[in-house]
């Protein structure tokens, strides 16, 4: 398992992905579910979600800036390029919402691009590697 956190300055956001959680790993994926404020419920659920292959999820807290992601194991490249971008549209949108952001406006292509610079970092090595 992979954990990238992406600090987000223009936004004060923080995003923690956590990428390729398997069960023995589950802790540190639990814990800062739980640091986000995610219930017994919303825990059991991701748990649920990430154990698949090609899925992922995205929790947000508002009061806290921050968003705690996942993203499973994937059965081709293009199928984790789909969940990313996935659960990056969930990242931008919850950014978008609590700033008042329009969603089809410059800001929140720029802050995409932002997103998809970042998470390229983790992203990239891991296609190549593989």
């Amino acid at each position: 398992m992979i954990v990238q956190d992406i600090y987000i300055d223009d936004y004060d956001w923080l995003v923690v992905i956590f990428w390729f959680p398997r069960r023995e790993y589950y802790d540190e994926l639990i814990d800062e579910l739980i640091n986000a404020d995610a219930d017994n419920k919303i825990i059991n659920k991701i748990l649920k979600v990430i154990s698949n292959i090609n899925t992922g999820f995205t929790f947000t807290n508002y009061e806290q800036k921050v968003c705690v992601v996942g993203i499973s194991k994937a059965s081709s490249t293009g199928e984790l390029l789909n969940t990313t971008t996935h659960e990056s549209k969930h990242i931008q949108s919850a950014i978008c919402s609590y700033y008042n952001i329009d969603e089809k406006g410059e800001q929140a292509a720029y802050l995409i691009g932002e997103l998809a610079r970042e998470i390229c970092f983790v992203l990239c090595n891991i296609i190549r590697d593989n």
